[in-house]
């Protein structure tokens, strides 16, 4: 089972793929969570599972996704991150707290947005 949170459920699910891939698509995978929790790296766990685990995903199936000759990566996000913008100075929510888990969603979004600034 892949686990987008853990970046070593990642790598592992990589190194077990074979033969060239088609398709990804990267589509969100929590939201507003009711207490601030932490990935197993010690990343804040929306922005580990929303993006950088997809991320981790994308860029260690390159190769496959090559193979395939005309693969596409589709990324799939809602609007929230059109009212929260990331905090590139606090992405982990560590000095914020009020509404964290709304803004916090939609930051997570936000940063694989192709609307990011």
């Amino acid at each position: 089972m892949l686990d987008l949170a853990d970046l070593a459920s990642v790598d592992a699910f990589v190194a077990a793929w074979d033969g060239p891939l088609d398709a990804l698509v990267a589509n969100a995978g929590t939201m507003a969570l009711p207490t601030r929790q932490l990935s197993a790296q010690g990343w804040e766990l929306q922005l580990a599972t929303n993006h950088l685990g997809h991320f981790a995903l994308a860029v260690g199936l390159h190769d496959n996704l090559r193979a395939a000759g005309a693969a596409r990566v589709v990324v799939v996000s809602s609007g929230a991150h059109l009212g929260a913008p990331f905090d590139v100075e606090d992405p982990q929510f560590e000095r914020r707290t009020s509404c964290w888990r709304w803004v916090s969603a939609g930051g997570g979004r936000r940063t694989g947005s192709p609307r990011t600034p």
